[in-house]
């Protein structure tokens, strides 16, 4: 099988699981409105943290924004949704956003670090800090090449360090 397809299928299988999780989300708040019960909630986050790359808090945070529920530890310590009595939100209908476009999807943001800007930042404290084998590493964790490492060296063990 070759990359873009392998790659092709893993998009499209993952953006499938992320609408299932929102038909079961759907499902959960159903119950809760027919039964009165959380189970079904509480059994969906607690099963979804097994899966690491779902961002269980933004999924918890959904349902607490969509459901009249409160996600607190029951008599035997467990987290669990219980009703709460107390909350504005309403249950008259299902969600009309999902889950993964909620709040622009905060979940989904990369962060994205200035590289360059972070090692040379390390590279200097080290320096201060007068630690030659922790620049070598921080260098080569930034993503210098072997080549690059190998030229600077000299230039390295030539460097006068603070005390």
């Amino acid at each position: 099988m070759s990359f873009k397809t392998k790659l092709n299928s893993f998009i499209t299988n993952a953006t499938k699981q992320r609408d299932v999780l929102q038909e079961l989300i759907h499902m959960a708040l159903d119950h809760l409105e027919e039964k009165d019960s959380t189970i079904y909630l509480t059994m969906l986050l607690t099963r979804s943290v097994d899966v690491k790359s779902l961002p269980s808090v933004t999924i918890k945070d959904y349902i607490k924004e969509h459901a009249p529920v409160k996600y607190a530890k029951d008599s035997d310590g467990n987290h669990v949704f219980k009703q709460d009595k107390a909350s504005e939100v309403v249950l008259t209908t299902r969600p009309t956003e999902t889950w993964y476009d909620w709040k622009k999807a905060k979940h989904n943001n990369v962060k994205e670090t200035d590289y360059g800007k972070r090692l040379t930042t390390d590279v200097k404290r080290l320096i201060e800090k007068g630690d030659k084998s922790s620049i070598i590493s921080s260098l080569i964790a930034g993503g210098l090449s072997t080549k690059d490492l190998l030229s600077m060296i000299d230039s390295l063990d030539n460097l006068q360090l603070a005390a």
